[in-house]
């Protein structure tokens, strides 16, 4: 599930002003013609309009419904390029010292989308992504078509995006990773875009002995040992890969070995008179012989998706835990930032409706309050009050937190339950029930709601003392997540 605005804002980059955030009004009006969704929506199916307007765009691309129907998927593309971006600056950028923007420039070179929308003759537009693509192959759309030799990303993603095989939001994050000058860009600033099974893949068993004896400290067994477990991971995960490669042509990401594949690497070893240990105990060796290659490049790197490891979950299998809490931080993230929007609309919405409406001064202050750090006393005159009390009357910062909280946890724990069900051989909630009643409206499992709970209060916990504290300044994921959609209400 994901939110209606995100098909019809386009973000860019405006030379004059930096990251600008346009609304398109016919791509709105479309959008709830062709799928029922409002503006306001907070639960609209990613994956059936998506599919919809991709079926749109390929079957009549020169028409007006075609051109609408790309301006809403370039629309949600750019916008997931700006989460994507700005994920990163949060987590990486006092690293490599860099920030939202410095990564947006790089990415975010979409031009054209809101000509989409104008009722004008589809020769005398900007070139179609079809227009796009052909030029960029040697094969102008037509006489008066000029070969086009750039293909904005948005646009490339677009083309290869297949909605049968996976949501646009994981096609995007897979593209804007990959793109070249991108990863370039992060790598020179020690962020690696590598897994640990990707450094295992591609270093060979020479390398490995000669990092190891580098670093003075592994006796030559030990050394001996780390090589051999390489090897059958060679033998068995590369083996497996490169055949994969060869039937369907396509390389993908490299994901953790498998728990058959783990079985069959112990096999290896077992067969060569190795002492091999459990799966789980292999996985792990595994990844620190990755952290030790890791650790000696130059300049030294930390793998993308390092960051907390949530309580949620108790998983059987180290590989599954790590692709099951990626998921799950990214529902996490995604479900706190509907829930930000659906309660600060509905209050701002509330205050417009008074006789003497202060929407803009709410929405002003919380900005104003969470964004930029000021008091409540810094605060009043800029929205019109004389005193601190009324300021903190205004905002209600604590009625937003509880009501941000029960909005989050009426989504999230749905969200969660369904995601479970990838993860059901190998990953155990907490305490839940084996089996989940995942009906719409079903109550979500009693252990499950307690684990989501326990995250959800930690987060809101943190706000409340980020809030308690003079000169904080973004510190915490409530605030950061609020901040960026004040920011596209802007």
């Amino acid at each position: 599930m994901g939110v209606a605005w995100r098909y019809w804002r386009w973000v860019k980059i405006d030379p004059g002003q930096g990251r600008a955030v346009v609304p398109l009004a016919p791509a709105r009006d479309f959008f709830h013609q062709q799928l029922g969704y409002y503006a306001d929506d907070e639960r609209v199916d990613d994956k059936t309009s998506q599919r919809h307007l991709k079926k749109h765009l390929e079957q009549e691309p020169e028409t007006l419904v075609g051109r609408l129907s790309e301006a809403c998927l370039r629309c949600f593309i750019s916008t997931q390029i700006d989460w994507i971006c700005n994920d990163l600056a949060q987590k990486f950028g006092s690293v490599g010292e860099f920030d939202h923007h410095d990564l947006l420039s790089l990415v975010l070179d979409d031009v054209g989308v809101a000509e989409l929308v104008i009722l004008t003759p589809f020769a005398k537009r900007t070139p179609s992504t079809r227009a796009l693509h052909q030029a960029n192959k040697g094969e102008p759309e037509n006489s008066s078509t000029v070969p086009v030799r750039h293909i904005p990303l948005a646009v490339q993603i677009l083309q290869s995006f297949d909605p049968e095989k996976a949501q646009l939001s994981t096609w995007c994050r897979q593209m804007v990773v990959s793109q070249g000058e991108f990863s370039k860009f992060l790598k020179e600033r020690g962020i690696t875009l590598e897994s640990d099974w990707s450094i295992l893949n591609n270093t060979s068993s020479d390398q490995l002995r000669r990092i190891l004896q580098r670093f003075n400290k592994f006796p030559s067994p030990k050394i001996e040992q780390a090589v051999h477990l390489l090897e059958s991971y060679h033998a068995i995960y590369r083996h497996d890969r490169l055949q994969k490669l060869q039937e369907k042509g396509t390389r993908g990401r490299c994901r953790p070995p498998g728990s058959d594949q783990l079985m069959r690497m112990l096999d290896y070893l077992q067969k060569r008179g190795i002492s091999s240990p459990s799966s789980a105990q292999l996985l792990e060796q595994l990844q620190a012989i990755a952290q030790i290659i890791r650790e000696s490049r130059r300049p030294q790197t930390i793998p993308l998706d390092d960051g907390h490891i949530s309580s949620i979950i108790q998983p059987e299998t180290e590989a599954e835990e790590h692709i099951f809490l990626k998921e799950y931080r990214k529902v996490f993230e995604e479900t706190l930032t509907e829930a930000i929007a659906q309660v600060v609309e509905a209050q701002a919405a509330r205050y417009k409706r008074r006789k003497q409406p202060c929407d803009r001064e709410y929405l002003l202050g919380l900005k104003l309050f969470h964004c930029k750090g000021q008091s409540m006393s810094e605060i009043a005159p800029q929205v019109n009050l004389e005193h601190q009390f009324q300021v903190s009357r205004l905002l209600k910062l604590k009625d937003l937190r509880d009501d941000v909280r029960r909005t989050m946890l009426a989504k999230l724990g749905q969200r969660i339950s369904i995601l479970a069900l990838d993860y059901n051989d190998s990953v155990q909630l907490h305490k839940v029930d084996k089996e989940l009643d995942i009906a719409m409206n079903a109550p979500v499992a009693p252990a499950l709601q307690e684990a989501l709970e326990a995250d959800v209060d930690k987060m809101i916990s943190a706000a409340e003392k980020e809030a308690a504290t003079a000169h904080y300044f973004l510190k915490t994921s409530f605030s950061h997540v609020l901040c960026r959609y004040l920011d596209t209400k802007e």
